[in-house]
């Protein structure tokens, strides 16, 4: 159960259009709210709480008020941020036994998830490559650093030969 002391926090949607996920308008973005609380509930049902419509003003915001809807937001229980992987492994508190346990927890998820159905690309290797490869698609032209490009080229040869060797 929660800590009522906790506070809370909000996640918008950037009214952007990635390809893979398009957040253009408005109902897409309520949709994506909807979905993200819909599938993260499943592990981390006690942060999400709901979707709110943010109405009135950009100037005067009002979150769940009535009128129509100019936003939406993912209302959330804020964690700590101490528990974050990052911060963990930085303070020597990442353990053998956490990873241990929370891999666990991923397969055992996987495992009660039902398999898709036949036919279907997902999952397939090909299919799995191509999101790979649309990602460095779109995040090449929004890095102008040769340093980082290279770092880029680099990953993404890498992925692109750990896909030949390992696609059987």
């Amino acid at each position: 159960m929660g800590h009522p002391d906790r506070r809370l926090c909000y996640k918008i949607k950037k009214p952007m259009d990635f390809g893979f996920l398009d957040f253009s308008t408005l109902a897409r973005r309520k949709r994506f709210c909807e979905e993200e609380l819909r599938l993260n509930r499943r592990l981390a049902n006690n942060l999400y709480l709901d979707v709110l419509p943010i109405t009135g003003s950009a100037e005067a915001p009002a979150l769940g008020g009535e009128g129509d809807a100019f936003e939406y937001a993912i209302r959330m229980r804020q964690f700590d941020q101490n528990e974050l992987f990052d911060v963990r492994q930085e303070n020597s508190k990442l353990t053998p036994e956490l990873l241990t346990s929370l891999a666990r927890q991923a397969a055992n998820f996987h495992d009660s998830q039902p398999p898709v159905e036949p036919g279907k690309p997902l999952g397939t290797p090909e299919a799995v490559f191509a999101a790979m490869q649309e990602n460095f698609d779109q995040i090449r032209p929004m890095i102008d650093d040769d340093v980082l490009l290279l770092q880029l080229d680099n990953l993404e040869q890498w992925t692109r030969s750990t896909f030949e060797r390992q696609s059987a």
